[in-house]
């Protein structure tokens, strides 16, 4: 919103594991949300770490990560009374369909985006995650 203070801009957390998707994600957030507070993690492990310890107001997050995966730490986010409104973008290269065999239905009010994320895509999503529905 117009005339947000430093303290006030909201708190993004990026989270994948491969360094250069991480990277563009963090640069088109940037684009997208000038004076966001966005922060890249390279597992879901290290994000829930920092979302116990100060949960953002937006989580994007891929979902085919080794060892702890976007929907397990979704599914944990929305277990915890603390976590469970955090408004999340799921991305990955694997299509809808793809993503349900492997990993299960994708979980209820999390946005899917298709990488590569794009400002547009990644603009519709948030707006869509704020407003409580999903893409």
């Amino acid at each position: 919103a117009a005339g947000k203070t430093a303290d006030s801009a909201p708190r993004i957390y990026l989270v994948d594991d491969v360094p250069a998707d991480l990277e563009l994600l963090l640069a088109i957030t940037q684009f997208v949300v000038p004076n966001a507070r966005s922060t890249g993690m390279p597992n879901g492990f290290a994000a829930l770490m920092a979302i116990g310890r100060e949960p953002p107001d937006l989580l994007i997050t891929d979902i085919a990560m080794p060892g702890f995966n976007g929907f397990e730490m979704i599914r944990s986010m929305r277990e915890n009374s603390a976590t469970a409104q955090v408004p999340i973008i799921a991305v990955s290269s694997y299509h809808d369909d793809e993503v349900q065999r492997m990993f299960g239905d994708i979980p209820e009010g999390v946005a899917f985006l298709r990488k590569p994320v794009t400002p547009d895509t990644l603009r519709t999503a948030m707006a869509k995650v704020r407003q409580g529905e999903t893409v």
